[in-house]
């Protein structure tokens, strides 16, 4: 075969994938997203200036627009675990390099979006609702407020998604270079990454095991060494910053004792004691609403594919020995149990199909407008809204 045949038959072949990755459900998938999160952040510029949304935000945005604007610096400029996740500032630079502030919102809305058609494709192949699904992942307030204030979730669903999805198709150069990508986006991808380790093993042997989590973990090892040369400590990917003790990261106590210190002493979040009161109460209930959700979810995955299930438990189970500062905020817990989020999929038989014939399609209706509206509530939230009209 000559070069020139070669050549058309590779290309012929990748557009082959590419129509048939793309259905009508996908890009209905798709367009849906990104308008729901258009008009979110729509809304939310008539409150918010621009820069509210990664620069100025309250939360870890702001962070990471700082390494941004530095990604080579003679000294960490914040704390060891926000620049260990380094892919998100060097997107920033790549995608919208003159106005950063609109990087931010472009990466987090366009993975945040592309995350969903691969929930979507994984939930096709096991459950007979995959779209019902879809959409309350896509409504996870988790994932959607942080598509907005310059956080790395999105873009950490998006590579653990699509690697799944890559070893479910057994394309395991494609599943290993999501993985990769995953760890670099943040640091609790190495819990997805041991997983599937433990599942290559499981079917293909210890070496194949081996050979994805070298590969994987390579570029992420590449990173702390060369920043370690420049920083004179090559071991700071293994250290928390002194500000921050290991405990508020990780502990033994499990979440269910910080769960309880944080009703006990609360987090006096607000000078009003009663607001504050309330507050503490309701994150505390969200989150054992969502711990029960992912052991649920988890459990009944078991019915469809137990390699799924165990998949999801190994990822799931040692986010309860995170520390303090997770389990104080439900919008900082749900985003780390987002990693577990093929839970949804063990719910499937609980849906009503689309578009809605049944009365219980009300019951998805009121959970999804839920989320929704829990996830633009944190949007402003994270973007001081409540702050300058005093709401909070």
């Amino acid at each position: 075969m000559s070069s020139f045949s070669k050549f058309t038959t590779r290309h012929a072949n990748r557009l082959s994938y590419l129509s048939s990755f793309w259905g009508k459900e996908e890009l209905l998938i798709l367009g849906l997203n990104l308008a729901v999160h258009v008009a979110v952040q729509a809304f939310a510029m008539i409150w918010m200036p621009l820069p509210y949304f990664s620069e100025l935000s309250l939360h870890d945005g702001n962070m990471y627009y700082r390494i941004s604007q530095n990604l080579w610096p003679p000294q960490p400029i914040t704390l060891l675990s926000w620049h260990k996740r380094i892919l998100l500032p060097v997107l920033a630079n790549i995608v919208f390099p003159w106005e950063k502030h609109w990087s931010f919102l472009i990466i987090g809305i366009g993975a945040a979006s592309l995350s969903a058609v691969y929930f979507y494709k994984i939930a096709a192949r096991y459950a007979r609702q995959p779209f019902s699904l879809t959409v309350l992942y896509s409504l996870l307030p988790w994932l959607l407020f942080a598509a907005h204030v310059g956080l790395n979730e999105p873009l950490l669903m998006l590579f653990l998604l699509a690697g799944f999805y890559y070893y479910l198709q057994d394309r395991p150069w494609a599943y290993t270079v999501c993985f990769a990508l995953a760890m670099l986006s943040k640091e609790l991808a190495a819990l997805p990454v041991l997983a599937m380790a433990v599942l290559l093993w499981r079917r293909n042997g210890w070496r194949r095991a081996m050979a994805f989590a070298a590969v994987a973990l390579l570029p992420f090892a590449l990173f702390c060494l060369v920043y370690g040369l420049r920083w004179g400590d090559c071991l700071w990917c293994l250290k928390e910053s002194p500000e921050n003790p290991l405990e508020n990261s990780f502990s033994w106590k499990t979440g269910f004792w910080w769960m309880y210190l944080t009703l006990r002493t609360g987090t006096h979040s607000s000078a009003n004691p009663w607001v504050a009161a309330a507050y503490d109460v309701l994150n505390q209930m969200l989150n054992v609403l969502l711990l029960l959700a992912v052991a649920i979810g988890t459990y009944r995955l078991k019915r469809l594919d137990k390699e799924l299930a165990w998949y999801n438990a190994m990822v799931s189970a040692p986010l309860l020995f995170l520390g303090r500062n997770q389990y104080m905020l439900n919008s900082s817990l749900g985003r780390q149990f987002l990693i577990g989020a093929l839970a949804l999929i063990g719910f499937q038989n609980d849906l009503p199909s689309l578009p809605f014939g049944r009365n219980s399609a009300l019951l998805l209706i009121l959970i999804a407008v839920g989320m929704l509206v829990l996830g633009g509530l944190w949007v402003f939230l994270y973007s001081t809204f409540f702050i300058h009209y005093k709401l909070f």
